[in-house]
């Protein structure tokens, strides 16, 4: 489904066949697209990731495959049932494989910069607790230039990665077995900053456009509420929501 923020011009832009589910995954950063993922259960060969414009028009499967984010406007990164990273145009065309099947780790969050100069993606080790750790690495879209930007211990994965508007930054939300913190970190390497305290949940998070804040959930004051974190200067978090109900999914 679609809508304006207004609330008006409700549309449906995939209607398919009974018993199949439809995963969103991205926007283009020019909003002239959409990239989803669909199960279907009675003709499994029709699902897969999508792309789609936004008035419901000019659908394409590109391939089988998971978690689908965009690499600039014109290309999808995204995982293999095999455990490999790909990147496809939106033509369906110039498959290319980034990141062969790991071996004794597992690889997933695959997103690429607004720019569509880079792609980065999580690498879990493993390993049992405590010893758990993950991996925040970075590639060109070619797969060259292949490095490791960042090691956290003590989780078992990253439920959020995304690159910056500027593409200058990438936030991860680091998840452990009774907490998550959200980090960020330059495409270089430096300025890893955790903003968080480890009180956000292991949901999404989200840069605003300009940048200076991520919005995102969490249960320190003692029920599930939106809050904002800045993202230069001293950390501060700021509540959002203050309802009795469960707030979760923001996004701006």
């Amino acid at each position: 489904m679609s809508v304006n923020p207004d609330g008006s011009e409700l549309d449906t832009l995939v209607i398919d066949i009974q018993y199949s589910y439809v995963h969103l995954g991205d926007w283009s950063p020019d909003a002239r697209k959409l990239v989803f993922r669909l199960i279907s259960y009675i003709r499994p060969s029709e699902g897969g990731i999508h792309v789609i414009n936004p008035d419901g028009s000019g659908k394409l499967r590109l391939d089988e495959g998971y978690d689908p984010r965009f690499c600039g406007n014109d290309k999808v990164v995204y995982s293999g049932y095999d455990g490999s990273i790909f990147i496809i145009g939106l033509d369906g065309q110039g498959k290319t494989q980034l990141q062969p099947p790991p071996f004794a780790s597992g690889l997933s969050r695959p997103v690429g910069s607004p720019d569509g100069k880079k792609v980065a993606f999580c690498r879990t080790l493993v390993v049992p607790p405590p010893t758990q750790a993950c991996w925040l690495e970075i590639m060109k879209p070619d797969g060259s230039g292949h490095t490791k930007l960042a090691e956290i211990r003590g989780v078992h994965s990253f439920a959020e990665i995304e690159f910056s508007p500027d593409s200058k930054r990438v936030l991860f939300l680091a998840v452990g077995e009774t907490s998550a913190e959200i980090y960020t970190i330059n495409i270089d390497g430096s300025g890893l900053r955790a903003l968080t305290g480890k009180s956000a949940m292991g949901e999404c998070a989200r840069w605003s456009r300009d940048g200076s804040q991520i919005v995102f959930t969490s249960m320190r004051d003692g029920n599930q509420e939106i809050y904002t974190v800045n993202t230069d200067g001293p950390p501060i978090l700021r509540r959002l929501t203050h309802d009795p109900a469960n707030d979760y999914n923001p996004d701006w």
